[in-house]
This record gives structure tokens, C-alpha cells and sequence, in this order.
């Protein structure tokens, strides 16, 4: 698939980061805690449980199948319209075949790049490069997600996930917007639950929106920005503050079944959201095993790629 390059200026931005990060030592991500396992450990059975009980009849059930439950909404008893799905993967993705995810109703693909300073997903050059060789017809919009530590500055976090993006051929204007991703930083061995606790929110909010300002600089668009309502707090950000992410498209993690139920996730401040991950038991019934997380953005896919400013 030929992909278009970004705007003279933002090409020769991109590489910045590579210059400024040279002689850095990166490390390969390995036992951090999966997504899974923090939904787990702060979600599940406690204040936003994600049940199995009464699940069965949800218009998005818990154990959500591709492609029967994307293409069928049980609640209303007719074929579902207006619905892009997709999922989102890293180094603990089993074996994967991107080729034939589209017939199954799975339109895009999210794949963890960096977190912190220094780390990063081995299995990223290898998830970018395919997905970025899908024939038209395959097509899948690829995007690259970072998870932000506690530790290290907005501005150098967003090198390092730049630097592996040009390392790999960059991030073009035909792919999603690179995804900020903010909620629980655990530090087992420290037995710390959440290392951004205690930090204060102006100093959250900072690192935050300098990551974004780097990554708008570099590639043109604001990241994405992934968190889930639960993580707001007084000990972290009060919900009062979200409005400062007013300028970045929001993806909300939400697993409750009430919410499956209505379709409509909890967002901290009622601020509407881009999209919705709603599971991390989703199954691919071709060419993956094992469960994966999975989203949804509510529009077709023209209105998709214009909520996300891909061309």
C-alpha cells in the first residue's frame, strides 16, 4: 500500500528525536503489567466490575467475538451499522495474522511502541511493518500507543516513542495518531500500586501535555489520549481537571456491563469520547488465539478517518 508522506516540515521534525536521544541504551519491555493485568488488579470486582453474570444478552457481551458480535447487535435484533472495531496488541500478543482481520469486522490496530524513557516493545517493528505492507483491500489503520511513566519528562518520553517511530519509517499521514496512554504506573518491586499517586495533578497534567505538544510538533496531530474514568482521583486528577485534555481526542477504557448494556462508557466529566475499548476478552475467530483487547468508534469508516484527521 503506498502511503503519503507528512508535510516537508513535519519530515524533517521526525528525525529530530533520533538525534537528540543518540547513545541512549533502551531496554526491551518484558514483565511490565499488561493492560489485562491492571484492569484486574484496580477494575475487576471492585468498583467497575467486568461480570460474567447477566452478560449474556449485553448489546456488547462480555466475551465480545469477531466477527458474529460486530456485525449483529443482540439488543436491538438486527445487523449492526455505523460501528468500527478494532484492537489493540503488544509484546504479549501471541501470533497474529493481520491479513485477515478486516473480513472479521476489525478495521484498525493499536500497537504498543515505548513507555518511560527507555523502554521499549520488541515486537513493534514487526507489528508496524506488516500491518503497513496490507494490501488495499486488508487494509488496517495502524497506530502506535506509549504508555507514560511517572518517571521522565513529557517532552523525553515522546522522543523516545518519536525515535522508534523514524527507526521504523515513521508515522505518515495515513495512520492513526500516536496514542498517549495514562492510567496506573505500578512498581511491583517498589510495592508501589501507582507511582503517579502523590504527584499532583498540576505536575500529571504537565508531563502530559508536554508529551502531546512534542508529538504535535513532530508529527502535526495531537496524540490520542487513553485513560480510563476510574484513575481520576484526588490522589492523581481530579475529575474536575479533565477538561485540561480538551484538545485531544479521548479513548476511554470502560468494562462495566451497565455500560455495555446502554453502549455508552463512563468518561471522566461526561466529555464525550472518540472511541471505547470495552473488552480485554475480545476472541478473533481466524488467525489469533488467545484473548486481545477490543474497541469500537461509533460512525462509519469516512467519519473514522475524519474524527482522526487520517487521510
Amino acid at each position: 500500500m503506498k502511503r503519503r508522506t507528512l508535510i516537508a516540515t513535519a519530515q524533517i521534525l521526525l528525525l529530530m528525536p533520533s538525534k537528540l536521544l543518540a547513545g541512549t541504551e533502551y531496554v526491551d519491555l518484558k514483565d511490565e503489567p499488561s493492560r489485562a493485568d491492571l484492569f484486574k488488579t484496580y477494575l475487576r470486582d471492585k468498583d467497575e466490575p467486568n461480570q460474567n453474570e447477566g452478560t449474556a444478552n449485553l448489546a456488547i457481551p462480555d466475551i465480545f467475538r469477531f466477527p458474529a458480535d460486530a456485525i449483529y447487535d443482540r439488543i436491538e435484533d438486527k445487523p449492526r451499522n455505523n460501528s468500527i472495531f478494532g484492537v489493540d496488541i503488544s509484546h504479549y500478543t501471541t501470533s497474529i495474522n493481520f491479513g485477515n482481520l478486516r473480513e472479521q469486522s476489525i478495521l484498525f490496530v493499536q500497537a504498543k511502541a515505548s513507555q518511560g524513557s527507555v523502554y521499549r516493545d520488541a515486537k513493534f517493528p514487526d507489528f508496524w511493518r506488516r500491518l503497513g505492507q496490507l494490501p488495499n483491500d486488508k487494509r488496517l489503520y495502524r497506530g502506535a500507543y506509549h504508555f507514560l511513566s511517572s518517571e521522565g519528562s513529557g517532552k523525553r518520553q515522546a522522543e523516545n516513542l518519536l525515535s522508534y517511530l523514524d527507526e521504523q519509517g515513521g508515522v505518515s499521514e495515513a495512520d492513526m495518531p500516536v496514542t498517549l496512554d495514562l492510567e496506573w504506573d505500578p512498581r511491583p518491586k517498589q510495592m508501589i500500586a501507582d507511582a503517579w499517586s502523590g504527584k499532583g495533578s498540576a505536575f500529571i497534567i504537565d508531563t502530559c501535555l508536554e508529551f502531546a505538544e512534542t508529538v504535535k510538533t513532530n508529527t502535526g496531530r495531537n496524540p490520542i489520549l487513553y485513560t480510563c474514568s476510574a484513575w481520576f482521583s484526588k490522589k492523581t486528577i481530579p475529575i474536575d481537571k479533565f477538561s485540561s485534555f480538551r484538545d485531544l481526542k479521548i479513548w476511554i477504557a470502560d468494562y462495566n456491563p451497565k455500560r455495555k448494556l446502554a453502549e455508552r462508557p463512563k468518561t471522566p466529566g461526561n466529555l464525550a469520547a472518540t472511541s471505547w475499548q470495552f473488552t480485554d476478552r475480545a476472541k478473533i475467530t481466524v488467525g489469533h488465539s488467545g484473548p486481545v483487547d477490543a474497541s469500537v468508534f461509533y460512525g462509519t469508516e469516512e467519519t473514522f478517518r475524519s474524527a482522526l484527521g487520517i487521510k
